[in-house]
């Protein structure tokens, strides 16, 4: 028998909340990193690298230094999706989720703005992205 008590009620939000909202769920994922199944990703602002761990173990490092264009990026996701270990598509979904974050919190804008096909920016000087 179908219950009351089970009936998701939707929420409604404005624009500006769905912002804010946004904006919180990426501050708790750039302080706590985010899990699925085995993995655990997360970003180091210290020295400007995505960190992969499975099981507690360190797997892979992604130096952000080094992925300063669409070329960059895109090659490090092939490395990636190429390893037997990476097979989850999931797994590629969390690193570029946590990439975007890195992005917003170092210069202040998405991944999709920053590496647009002819930019090419510098992880230490936030300021500096060539068009």
């Amino acid at each position: 028998m179908f219950s009351q008590n089970n009936i998701i009620k939707p929420e409604f939000f404005s624009v500006a909340e769905l912002f804010q909202k946004q904006k919180q769920e990426r501050q708790e994922r750039l302080h706590n990193g985010v899990r699925e199944g085995d993995f655990y990703v997360y970003f180091r602002r210290d020295n400007l690298t995505i960190q992969i761990e499975c099981n507690g173990s360190h797997y892979y490092e992604i130096d952000l230094e080094q992925c300063n264009n669409s070329i960059d990026l895109l090659d490090w996701i092939f490395q990636i999706h190429s390893k037997t270990w990476a097979e989850s598509s999931s797994l590629l979904d969390l690193i570029l989720t946590v990439v975007d974050d890195a992005c917003y919190a170092v210069h202040g804008k998405d991944i999709r703005t920053l590496f647009l096909s002819s930019k090419t920016l510098d992880w230490n000087n936030p300021n500096f992205v060539n068009e």
